[in-house]
């Protein structure tokens, strides 16, 4: 069955909304536009307390790092010279669950983040690839996927300060659900790994990374949706391809504002 995607919220959603609005405007917490507004809502599946917590910390989070002041282009730049290598382009899974993020350990650096700027630089790209994967409300119902190649991974490739941060993004903050993880070719020491993991990662997102090889990552994509290095035939250009969600996403958002 075909993924619609489009912005029409049942009337279950739209109380779960006009809740949530209210809720935050008792709490003096700011609404960032109504699409993100449905999209808290949504992804708490109608618990207000939950919603309007997500909603604050995300708040926190961009003013924290000041994530509205930063040059797109000077972002878009510093991320593509420092990690183009780093990022590949994944398709839908299977299960018709959009791909948020297809990394590959072994080219990324963390010692390459040198100071704020360039972490707020990387999480601001990181913020960009979640708006694209979760660009109408249909997608923020079904979800996103992250893939990690692990294929030569070293321990030099980790950095658990670097986790501690990014996970500020990626747990009870951002407005999506996070369905899979999928975690190829893992070293022997990735039990290690998730071992650390559990100490700035919550156990329901550890119960959802699914291990798996590079021949049996049919099971999880067809061709078409995995890189030729991946064994597809997918050649979207990484950054080409999440502009496009972007501008999808920004068209939701003013769609539903007119609303």
């Amino acid at each position: 069955m075909q993924n619609v995607d489009n912005n029409d919220l049942s009337d279950e959603e739209k109380t779960w909304m006009n809740a949530l609005q209210a809720a935050a405007d008792e709490a003096g917490v700011q609404v960032p536009n109504k699409f993100l507004l449905a999209s808290f809502a949504i992804v708490a599946k109608g618990d207000v307390s939950k919603a309007l917590k997500r909603m604050a910390k995300w708040c926190r989070l961009q003013d924290e790092y000041k994530l509205e002041e930063i040059k797109p282009e000077e972002c878009d730049a510093w991320v593509k010279k420092t990690y183009g290598k780093v990022l590949l382009s994944t398709g839908c899974t299977r299960d018709g669950v959009r791909s948020c993020l297809g990394f590959k350990w072994s080219e990324f650096d963390p010692a390459l983040i040198t100071s704020d700027q360039e972490f707020r630089f990387w999480l601001l790209g990181a913020v960009k690839s979640f708006y694209a994967a979760t660009p109408t409300i249909s997608a923020v119902r079904r979800g996103v996927a992250c893939t990690s190649v692990l294929s030569n991974i070293s321990l030099s490739n980790v950095s658990l300060s670097y986790e501690k941060r990014m996970s500020a993004l990626y747990q009870d903050c951002f407005p999506c659900r996070i369905k899979k993880f999928v975690v190829v070719d893992p070293p022997l020491f990735m039990h290690a790994l998730v071992g650390i993991a559990r100490l700035v990662v919550k156990a329901k997102l550890i119960k959802r990374i699914v291990f798996t090889s590079s021949d049996k990552l049919h099971e999880h994509f067809d061709a078409a949706m995995l890189p030729p290095e991946l064994g597809g035939t997918r050649t979207e250009d990484f950054f080409a391809e999440r502009d496009r969600g972007y501008a999808l996403y920004l068209q939701s958002v003013a769609e539903m504002a007119r609303a």
